[in-house]
């Protein structure tokens, strides 16, 4: 076998076919050439777990994006534009989608809600005033100067693990 190649095990083959449209990609550097297969299509996997897994919970999808039923609080996931298969093993659920094309998508995790409504906001919007706060609170910080943007990004992590309204 090239040792460039490894064996995949059969229930993993699946993450090696590219689903929708695919382009090759040359390069060459003196005698050396090298095509390589680039594909528009990413997997995205939906597998929550409220009350840290303890609780079974199921997922159903609609138009718009999946809701969480079962959990204590209500929970959706908005996504407009893709298709989602469920599977359940009768304790949890999970659902997959594939993101396909060049096409922007947006995903928002809506944790206290469970409506699959378009935000009377559009997505850029609220994005940057979501920034512009980040930014403000990050620029009141005295950060080090040495690895300044490491630290600066560590504490937004950090912040934001902090569970508050936070707009």
């Amino acid at each position: 076998m090239n040792e460039h190649f490894q064996p995949v095990a059969l229930e993993h083959a699946s993450r090696l076919i590219n689903h929708g449209p695919t382009v090759l990609v040359t390069s060459a550097d003196g005698e050396r050439r090298n095509v390589m297969a680039a594909a528009w299509s990413m997997p995205v996997e939906f597998t929550p777990r409220p009350d840290f897994g303890r609780a079974p919970i199921g997922l159903r999808a609609e138009a718009d994006g999946i809701v969480v039923l079962g959990a204590a609080d209500p929970v959706a996931l908005y996504a407009p534009g893709l298709e989602w298969e469920i599977q359940d093993d009768g304790i949890h659920a999970s659902a997959r989608a594939h993101i396909v094309g060049d096409r922007p998508y947006v995903i928002e995790l809506r944790c206290g809600s469970d409506s699959l409504a378009p935000h009377p906001t559009a997505e850029p919007e609220r994005r940057e005033r979501t920034e512009q706060t980040w930014r403000g609170w990050l620029e009141g910080l005295r950060l080090p100067a040495l690895a300044r943007a490491e630290v600066g990004r560590s504490a937004l992590t950090l912040r934001a693990l902090c569970h508050e309204a936070t707009g």
